[in-house]
């Protein structure tokens, strides 16, 4: 899977269902991380989101306004809230959304993806030769072990107070294709 194609899947879902998509690639996150997410872990200033198990992933700047779209129109009030919930209003399950997801690849021209194979895009944008290493990706250690997840990963002291060091590799990836990246994101935002 391609960047392209992410942002062709992303444009086939229907719009409530785009942030998880943008999510699952940019930040790295798992099917079970983007269900279970509250609107008290998302930082849109500081462009992070705190895990479960205490670490901290962040995400691009551009996703901010898509984020904050979804979050006014989408998730369930207060801060506990759950941030991703089908049009009843209802956790997501993976079998209620496997058919929309589907539906979305084969529009995309690309039927047969699966929904975890987003995360791998994020990771081949962090790892990508010559941006690996711990100056230009915060998420590596010199010894090229995972310290946190994500292809834009704060470090691990970063709290959500505090704007995380987001890796500049990533963004500066994405914002190479700049018109791919701002045409299709925060389409949505002005309806």
């Amino acid at each position: 899977m391609s960047l392209p194609v992410v942002f062709a899947v992303a444009d086939a879902v229907p719009v409530r269902y785009r942030a998880p998509v943008l999510l699952a690639t940019f930040a790295s996150m798992r099917w079970g991380e983007l269900v279970g997410l509250r609107r008290e872990n998302i930082d849109l200033a500081a462009c992070g989101i705190r895990m479960a198990d205490r670490r901290t992933v962040s995400f691009p700047a551009e996703l901010v306004p898509e984020l904050r779209w979804h979050l006014e129109r989408f998730s369930e009030p207060g801060e506990r809230g759950l941030v991703f919930v089908g049009p009843k209003g209802a956790p997501l399950r993976r079998s209620n959304f496997r058919p929309i997801w589907n539906s979305a690849c084969a529009t995309a021209g690309r039927p047969g993806l699966h929904f975890h194979d987003l995360r791998h895009v994020g990771g081949t944008l962090a790892e990508r030769p010559g941006v690996a290493s711990d100056a230009t990706f915060p998420g590596k250690r010199e010894d090229g072990a995972v310290r946190d997840s994500g292809p834009c990963s704060a470090r691990p002291s970063a709290t959500l107070s505090k704007k995380p060091q987001v890796s500049r590799s990533c963004e500066d990836r994405v914002a190479a294709d700049a018109t791919t990246w701002h045409h299709h994101l925060n389409r949505h935002v002005t309806l």
